[in-house]
């Protein structure tokens, strides 16, 4: 009976782990990859963070005018911004700064033109528009 639970639950996984790919959804993707970080170091786990926050300014400060700006105005270049704590040399990105700014805001390379507009449910009074990724859950 247990040989025939598991079996049924690992057909069950890959229905629909093939049903999310149909849907271009990455959800299995980002749970299979986290599930690995639960056999890495905390040490090893902050040099991947910092690895990604040094990407991703990257790559606000190379495909969005809006960082680009930023970081040129206050002296700063993407190599000074190494970890979490260096993230505090810039500015906060509020919604008034986003509503401003969104075109400035938004990256300029291959993946923008496969965003999705969607708008907050507006709550506040205000509703917020953004942009919704093919990788957003």
């Amino acid at each position: 009976m247990a040989m025939s639970s598991l079996s049924g639950r690992y057909f069950s996984e890959i229905i629909q782990r093939i049903a999310y790919l149909c849907k271009n959804d990455k959800q299995f993707f980002y749970y299979d990859l986290l599930k690995k970080n639960l056999t890495i170091s905390a040490d090893d786990i902050i040099e991947l963070q910092n690895n990604l926050i040094q990407k991703l300014i990257n790559h606000a400060y190379n495909h969005t005018q809006h960082y680009k700006e930023i970081m040129d105005d206050s002296g700063l270049r993407p190599e000074d911004i190494k970890n979490k704590d260096d993230l505090k040399k810039l500015p906060v990105l509020t919604k008034s700064i986003i509503r401003k700014n969104l075109n400035k805001i938004k990256s300029k390379d291959h993946w923008s033109k496969k965003l999705e507009l969607v708008t907050s449910g507006g709550s506040t009074g205000n509703q917020a528009v953004i942009y919704k990724s093919l990788y957003f859950m």
